[in-house]
């Protein structure tokens, strides 16, 4: 079916779209439903979003950071030192595991037990699981993932 919209020095122009055969193209699909697909993709993205979120929030519930007192964090500080030697300079991030459930099937967590310690030295890449009753290190780690250190 050809149109003719006007004619230009006696000839008719052609204004109907050439076929160019019957095949699937995502231009294609999208002209004849493009809310069909639209919906799915979005709530497939909405659920990895939440997906994502609540990982996060029960791997960040499972520790408790910020709860001690200088004077604490010095005290502790001072008995992993006496067992080992600490990196010079670096301040660590301290955090309580407090759920210990949630730290299953991670190797770092295998032997953690509520109350233990973890130290994250970030400029010296080393974690430390330390025990405060046993007086025991009872994991080390020389290699700190860069998520797990706050940028500056």
């Amino acid at each position: 079916m050809q149109f003719r919209w006007g004619t230009r020095k006696n000839k008719a122009v052609d204004l109907t779209p050439k076929s160019r055969g019957k095949g699937f193209s995502l231009g294609r699909i999208m002209k004849l439903g493009g809310s069909t697909l639209t919906l799915p993709l979005f709530l497939l993205a909405l659920m990895l979003a939440y997906h994502y979120y609540r990982e996060n929030t029960q791997l960040r519930s499972s520790f408790t950071a910020g709860t001690m007192t200088h004077a604490q964090e010095a005290d502790i500080i001072a008995q992993l030192s006496e067992i080992m030697v600490l990196p010079k300079g670096e301040a660590p991030l301290i955090a309580t595991i407090s759920n210990v459930a949630l730290l299953q099937g991670q190797p770092f967590y295998v032997n953690a037990q509520r109350g233990d310690k973890v130290f994250v030295y970030c400029a010296a890449r080393k974690t430390i699981l330390y025990d405060p009753l046993a007086k025991k290190i009872i994991e080390f780690a020389s290699d700190v993932p860069p998520q797990t250190c706050p940028t500056p």
